[in-house]
C-alpha cells in the first residue's frame, strides 16, 4: 500500500485527503467499508475520468490494489494526465464517449471541462448551471460492451459513471458489462435521479449507499453520487440497524430520549404559557 499524507486544504488543515476518503459519506469510505467485507475488484471502470484521480486516490488507500483501470473520457485535454497514470499503474484509457451505439455525436463544451455534456445546448443540464455552455465538439462514442471485449477486460467490475447527464445511454450501452459488474457509483442530480435508478434496479442492482451529497441554495438537495450493490451480493449487507448485544444500551438510550423530549416540551409550553401566546 501507498502511505498517502496530503493535505485537505477545505478542511482547514487539520484532516489528510486519507482521513477525509475514509469518512462515512465520502465515495472512499464506503469502498473502504465494501473492502473490508470482501469486495474486489479485477477491473475498475471510471467513465467520465477526466484527470483519472478516482482510480488512483482509491488505489492509494490499497482499496483498488491489484485492480486494472480503465479511464474513460471525450476530452482530449485528459490524455496526458490518464497517459501518466497507464505508464505507471498499466491498464488502459480511451478518448470517447460512453453511449449506447457506436460512431460520433456532438459534445457541447462548458466554460469549465467537467460540465462538457453530451446533452444538447437547451437541454434543462445547462439551465442547472447557468447557460454556462460554448461551442460543440464532435466526439467518437464507443458502448461499454463493445470496449469490454475489444481490451478483453475481466470481472468482476467496478464501475464508475460522472458523464454529466450521459449516464442512461451509457448503461444500456453496458446490458453485458452490468451483468459481471459488482458495485456501481454513480454521480446523478435530483432530476436524473429517477431514471438511473430505474435502469440499475432492472440490471440487478440494489441501492446502497449515497455519497458525496451536495446542496444548492436554500439548502436543497443538488447531487450526489448513490453506490449500487449487485444483489447476488445482499449478503453482505448489514440487514440489522445495530447489533444485537447492543439492544439492551439502545432500548436505555431510547427511553433517555424520550425524557428529554418530555422534559423539553413542558419547558417550551410553558414559555408560550407565560409569554401570552398560548391561544
Amino acid at each position: 500500500m501507498v502511505a498517502w499524507a496530503l493535505t485537505a486544504e477545505k478542511r482547514g488543515q487539520k484532516a489528510t485527503v486519507k482521513e477525509h476518503m475514509n469518512e462515512a459519506g465520502t465515495i472512499g469510505g464506503t469502498i473502504r467499508t465494501l473492502f473490508a467485507k470482501g469486495v474486489r475488484f479485477t477491473t475498475v471502470i471510471d467513465l467520465g475520468c477526466a484527470d483519472g484521480h478516482f482510480f488512483l486516490f482509491n488505489y492509494c488507500m490499497g482499496s483498488f490494489a491489484g485492480a486494472c483501470p480503465v479511464n474513460i473520457d471525450a476530452n482530449p485535454i485528459y490524455g496526458g494526465s490518464l497517459n501518466a497514470i497507464k505508464n505507471v499503474l498499466g491498464g488502459h484509457f480511451v478518448i470517447a464517449a460512453v453511449s449506447d451505439a457506436l460512431g460520433e455525436t456532438e459534445m457541447t463544451n462548458a466554460v469549465h471541462p467537467y460540465w462538457s455534456s453530451l446533452r444538447p445546448p437547451d437541454d434543462p443540464y445547462w439551465e442547472r448551471i447557468n447557460g454556462m455552455s460554448q461551442n460543440k465538439t464532435l466526439v467518437p462514442t464507443v458502448t461499454l460492451d463493445a470496449l469490454k471485449e475489444r481490451l478483453n477486460l475481466q470481472p468482476p467490475f467496478l464501475l464508475k459513471l460522472d458523464v454529466q447527464g450521459a449516464e442512461a445511454a451509457a448503461l444500456r450501452g453496458a446490458r453485458e458489462t452490468l451483468k459481471e459488474t459488482d458495485v456501481v457509483i454513480v454521480e446523478t442530480d435530483l432530476d436524473d435521479f429517477a431514471a438511473i435508478n430505474g435502469i440499475l434496479e432492472e440490471a440487478g442492482f440494489a441501492l446502497y449507499d449515497l455519497t458525496e451529497i451536495k446542496r444548492i441554495d436554500h439548502d436543497a438537495l443538488g447531487w450526489f453520487y448513490p453506490v449500487y450493490l449487485n444483489r447476488r451480493l445482499q449478503a453482505i449487507r448489514a440487514r440489522a440497524f445495530w447489533d444485537p448485544v447492543q439492544n439492551e444500551d439502545i432500548v436505555k438510550q431510547q427511553k433517555l430520549r424520550r425524557q428529554a423530549i418530555l422534559s423539553k416540551n413542558a419547558e417550551l409550553l410553558e414559555l408560550i404559557r407565560t409569554s401570552g401566546r398560548a391561544r
